[in-house]
């Protein structure tokens, strides 16, 4: 995977997760999002096939990132094999 790209989507992944949380669209408590964030983060870059990229935070991440909120799409824009 490509690092930069890697970073790019987690700095936009962690900030869209806690915009999220903070508009109540979780039903966990906001103090949680950053360790939610790790465990997400570390599920889409070892084994993208388990995560829910229809989660509004994906969503939210892939609209600002300007690419599709599928799994095809971010792995191609990590740097992946999809």
């Amino acid at each position: 995977m490509n690092q930069e790209k890697q970073n790019q989507f987690s700095e936009t992944y962690r900030a869209q997760l806690k915009a999220c949380a903070e508009e109540g669209l979780y039903e966990w408590p906001k103090e949680n999002a950053d360790a939610i964030a790790t465990k997400m983060l570390n599920g889409l870059f070892t084994n993208p096939g388990g995560v829910n990229f229809d989660s509004p935070a994906f969503k939210r991440t892939c609209k600002a990132l300007g690419i599709k909120h599928t799994r095809k799409a971010i792995v191609e824009f990590l740097g992946g094999a999809a």
